[in-house]
């Protein structure tokens, strides 16, 4: 079922299966990749418990193996939502089918709050509702559209990225699998990436230490997407490899794929989170429109 947000200049749409971000409207204009299947049917998946791809599908724990789908199962369960005036709240708990594939319980809230006329919070918060540490990975995957406008050619946008620091680039395999390297990844003027396809591909680019803020620029006008995402620890880029699709996902993530030829515990894998009983941990990103 969709839900909608509105302000004078803003219009958020949310699926509420997945908790999924469906449209991202200013002006009547729609910043949003619309799911074209012929490139990427999602939109804006939101990733729990795990973020990317387990080596082989699967991992350990407590001596069991259980299997999970890239990104985990968030994205294709159905969430409960209360409407607000201001804001949607999402929500989705443990129950016999995630235990089944994810032995934790858990609370999984997600709040859709429109901040002013140009600004869309998204503040995600998971709660241990059980006994014993809970480990988790938490992300979002939206897509914008690139260009920024019809006629226009994906080379006429860029990023700017918060400056200050050198981002590193994450190394990953070419089927997507962590290899533990690290690498800087400079930037034009120290800030400036200018968007062409061929950077995708050999897949998602992820960066670490990028500063929290990512700006979706062109050349030819003033229309601007704004990412903050100072909670995550790593950001990835991407769009489907080999193509001219007109689309860019920006990605906040609070963890990171297996390592390449590793079937990963979940008590010692790396990148992830872990609460305590009664703990909770909330990580939030903007997106603002112009």
């Amino acid at each position: 079922m969709l839900y909608t947000l509105k302000s004078s200049h803003m219009t958020v749409t949310v699926n509420s299966r997945g908790a999924e971000l469906w449209s991202l409207m200013r002006d009547g204009n729609e910043y949003l990749w619309q799911g074209d299947p012929d490139y990427w049917s999602g939109r804006a998946p939101v990733l729990f418990p795990v973020c990317g791809r387990l080596y082989g599908g699967k991992y350990r724990y407590a001596g069991q193996e259980y299997c999970l789908p890239i990104h985990g199962f968030a994205k294709d369960s159905e969430f409960a939502v209360t409407a607000a005036e201001d804001a949607l709240t999402c929500v989705l708990e443990a129950d016999d089918a995630t235990r089944a594939v994810y032995p934790f319980d858990f609370r999984l809230t997600v709040v859709y709050r429109l901040k002013n006329d140009r600004t869309l919070c998204v503040e995600s918060t998971v709660t241990n509702t059980g006994k014993g540490e809970l480990p988790f990975s938490l992300g979002a995957h939206p897509g914008f559209r690139v260009p920024l406008r019809e006629g226009e050619r994906f080379e006429d946008c860029y990023l700017r990225f918060a400056g200050g620091t050198v981002p590193r680039r994450l190394g990953f395999s070419d089927t997507c699998f962590q290899t533990g390297e690290t690498a800087d990844f400079p930037l034009i003027d120290g800030d400036l990436l200018l968007l062409r396809h061929e950077l995708f591909d050999r897949d998602a680019i992820f960066l670490e230490n990028t500063g929290g803020r990512v700006l979706l620029n062109t050349k030819k006008h003033s229309r601007e997407v704004s990412v903050r995402f100072g909670d995550f620890p790593y950001l990835g880029l991407w769009h489907r490899p080999h193509t001219d699709a007109p689309y860019l996902c920006i990605e906040p993530w609070a963890g990171l794929p297996s390592r390449d030829g590793t079937v990963d515990d979940l008590s010692t894998k790396d990148a992830m989170l872990r609460l305590g009983t009664g703990e909770e941990k909330t990580l939030t990103y903007e997106v603002s429109l112009r």
